[in-house]
């Protein structure tokens, strides 16, 4: 009976870790990002989407600017107004039937982006900073196309936003 309460503790308090360390992981994905001062008034100068896929420009603006508001505290201002332009680049953007059945039904997709993005100095022109080309992909499958190109889009825009506060 002791040995049982002993493991059932040894459970619990591992479980209570690992739980703890989740949610850290989490909440330091999510943490403020710190930008220079005199680099918090932005203009999204550009987005190159090379793909054919005529919505994903206006998804990935709408993306980036919630993610940086919401992270840096950015204002997003005209062009004219801008301390920093931000400009982005679509690498490549695929959603598609990855594996089907014997009757050639769909049975498991992939969707997956990759991209990069750069912060230039509106008053010469010079790189405060760019990331590296980062991305994202999700399997899924049935009629989740949608839901797992938002994912990618999401994730991709997320990880490229982490590390530009790592070179702060």
């Amino acid at each position: 009976m002791k040995q049982t309460l002993r493991i059932l503790v040894i459970l619990a308090l591992s479980l209570l870790v690992c739980s703890c360390t989740g949610y850290r992981a989490a909440a330091d994905r999510e943490a403020p990002l710190k930008l220079p001062e005199n680099f918090r008034d932005l203009h999204l100068r550009s987005v190159e989407n090379p793909t054919m896929d005529q919505g994903l420009e206006a998804r990935l603006r709408s993306t980036l600017r919630d993610e940086l508001t919401r992270r840096a505290r950015v204002l997003w201002v005209p062009r004219e107004s801008a301390t920093a332009y931000v400009d982005v680049t679509v690498h490549h953007f695929t959603s598609h039937t990855s594996l089907t059945g014997a009757d050639d039904e769909t049975i498991k997709s992939n969707a997956s982006i990759e991209l990069s993005a750069a912060l230039v100095r509106r008053s010469d022109g010079s790189l405060i900073w760019s990331s590296d080309h980062v991305g994202y992909s999700q399997s899924f499958s049935g009629d989740n196309r949608a839901q797992a190109e938002a994912t990618v889009l999401d994730m991709a825009v997320r990880r490229m936003v982490d590390s530009m506060g790592q070179n702060y």
